[in-house]
């Protein structure tokens, strides 16, 4: 009778181990996937906002697009921090692009900045010129002027 409990016990213990070695592995990978370089690290890559320049009337809604040129390098996430001035501008919604599809991060505004982390699989980054998200924006009724740029926070990889 006892010989069951102990191959149960034996059982139990190994399961937990498989169990602790799986958590491991997973937070290892899922570091692995969010290490980003920074923009001054990766040359050759560049972002940019489309159009560089609009005219607004208050009330009026709009839309930035967040533009990626790899050039002839690769990418396969970005964080991008973009800056703005929220007594002239409300964030409306944000949506992401086909180039880095995977939202590991959703577009979150804290005071003046808007924070969004897009990505795909590691092993198949992306290459090219591409729409990485699209920014939608509304000019507040007190509105006069307003810039929006990427805080330098912002990290490409």
């Amino acid at each position: 009778m006892e010989k069951p409990d102990n191959q149960k016990g034996v059982v139990n213990l190994l399961v937990l181990l498989l169990l602790a070695v799986a958590v491991i592995a997973g937070v290892y990978l899922v570091k692995q996937q969010t290490n980003l370089k920074s923009k001054a690290s990766l040359e050759g890559v560049s972002l940019s906002l489309q159009p560089s320049q609009i005219n607004v009337n208050p009330g009026q809604s709009f839309q930035v697009s967040v533009f990626a040129n790899t050039n002839d390098k690769t990418l396969a996430a970005a964080e991008v921090h973009i800056t703005f001035d929220p007594s002239q501008l409300e964030f409306q919604s944000f949506e992401a692009g086909k180039f880095l599809p995977v939202i590991i991060k959703t577009g979150q505004v804290v005071d003046n900045q808007l924070t969004f982390i897009l990505g795909v699989d590691p092993e198949s980054p992306r290459k090219g010129a591409e729409n990485l998200a699209t920014l939608n924006f509304k000019a507040k009724s007190n509105f006069t002027s307003s810039n929006i740029s990427f805080d330098p926070q912002t990290q490409i990889g």
